[in-house]
């Protein structure tokens, strides 16, 4: 029998290993260069996921007026209707001349971002109402839970088939006795108009809402020329010669969404606002919908314990494959792009996971298979988050939130959900794929 040298743990790990790898490497005794370290890959580490349910979000400084209601077998049915205060029209083209200017029509104008949730066939309707409520400029957050008092009479109202990837804008007429008398304003200097402050004491903002029975939720853009009311007026100088008025979108914190979720008819009807459930208590399912609120986190609590194992080297490679339910998808497209946000007890500072060399944020690269829907997912590296997870402690031990990211990766709302596998799914589980060094003795 040879007797024991001393090897580098590095010569017997291929590169592309120690490439993903932070630690030195160590040094250690064994009677072989071939059979007494293996790396082999297993999946028996399991990650813990919980779902959660928000009791309120932030909907303001988001500059997106999200519109409308759609019922989803998965998370229930869900309503968005948008405030918003709007700026005063800077100068007074209505009395620059003696033209005898005329009032001809008030409409508000909402221009889409394509963006949508829900059938985008069906009849979509929605209301305008004026606001009889000041936004408090002392307020830079709003939430979800918050609502406005309005007027109860109509501004105006719309029943349109709306395509989000074809039409650009939703024009809604608005009652002709309100954008006349705002005309007069105009028309007389009236110190109503004079400037931001006082035109806010007269009109207060808009509450724009869909109706009933609505099947689909638009995203429209809500600052400045994105989202007008603009008022149409003319001229006689012996022809008509057309002018226009625009009330801007001020957009920031003076607009934001009011959401609504009720999941009394679902899955998730035990799952109430400011609590979670375990998703093998949910038949082995994650949810994530930004709309509702309903979010997962996933946690390693048996990632620690690789350390006590008498025979374990070191955790140098892992992967999570994120698999979504196939068949709870329907008519509602995927969420193209997941963050992971990374808090410790300790640390409670949220911080994307980055890519292993730091550059960008990862996004899951979503691979969608159409000819076997069950290989579609997301996948994430978290090989460096988990070596490090190794010698956890409750207090350093990470928490990891599922987030919607935009292309850019900012955070955003994204008009999509995901019904997901958990790690114990019996049909389609998702996997954490860990690659550990051992010795054998």
């Amino acid at each position: 029998m040879t007797s024991p040298v001393k090897i580098s743990l590095s010569v017997l790990i291929p590169a592309l290993l120690i490439a993903a790898c932070t630690k030195q490497p160590q040094d250690i005794e064994t009677v072989s260069l071939t059979d007494d370290l293996y790396v082999p890959a297993t999946d028996t580490v399991k990650p813990t996921f919980t779902v959660y349910r928000l009791d309120s979000f932030v909907t303001s400084g988001t500059n997106l007026s999200i519109i409308g209601g759609v019922t989803d077998p998965a998370f229930g049915r869900i309503e968005s209707q948008s405030f918003c205060r709007f700026k005063f029209a800077e100068g007074n083209p209505v009395s620059e001349n003696g033209a005898n200017p005329q009032y001809d029509s008030i409409v508000l104008i909402m221009h889409s971002d394509s963006s949508s949730y829900g059938d985008t066939m069906t009849s979509w309707k929605v209301n305008v109402q004026e606001l009889d409520e000041v936004f408090d400029p002392t307020l830079n957050l709003f939430y979800n839970t918050r609502a406005f008092k309005s007027k109860e009479v109509y501004l105006g109202s719309a029943d349109v088939i709306f395509r989000p990837h074809v039409d650009d804008s939703v024009r809604i007429r608005l009652n002709d006795a309100f954008g006349s008398a705002l005309f007069n304003l105009y028309k007389t200097k009236d110190p109503k108009i004079s400037n931001q402050e006082n035109f806010q004491v007269f009109f207060k903002g808009l509450r724009i809402s869909g109706a009933p029975g609505n099947e689909t939720v638009y995203r429209f853009n809500s600052n400045d020329s994105l989202l007008v009311m603009r008022l149409y007026f003319h001229e006689d100088k012996g022809v008509s010669v057309p002018k226009v008025l625009d009330f801007q979108s001020e957009g920031g914190t003076y607009q934001f969404n009011n959401m609504t979720c009720d999941v009394s008819a679902t899955e998730l009807d035990s799952l109430l606002p400011g609590n979670e459930i375990l998703s093998e208590n949910l038949n082995n399912r994650i949810y994530l919908n930004d709309l509702a609120g309903i979010g997962t986190e996933i946690t390693f609590p048996s990632i620690p314990n690789l350390a006590l194992l008498p025979d374990f080297v070191q955790l140098t490679h892992a992967e999570m494959h994120l698999r979504p339910i196939y068949n709870a998808a329907g008519p509602f497209p995927l969420i193209p792009y997941l963050a992971l946000k990374v808090t410790t007890e300790e640390n409670s500072t949220a911080s994307y996971l980055y890519s292993a060399d730091n550059t960008y944020v990862q996004n899951g690269g979503l691979n969608i298979d159409l000819l076997n829907p069950t290989n579609t997912g997301y996948t994430f590296d978290l090989s460096e988050l988990l070596k490090t997870e190794v010698s956890s402690t409750p207090l350093t031990a990470s928490t990891l939130t599922l987030l919607p990211l935009s292309s850019q990766a900012t955070p955003v709302f994204s008009m999509r959900r995901l019904v997901a596998a958990d790690s114990r799914n019996p049909s389609q589980p998702s996997l954490l794929v860990t690659h550990i060094v051992f010795y054998k003795k």
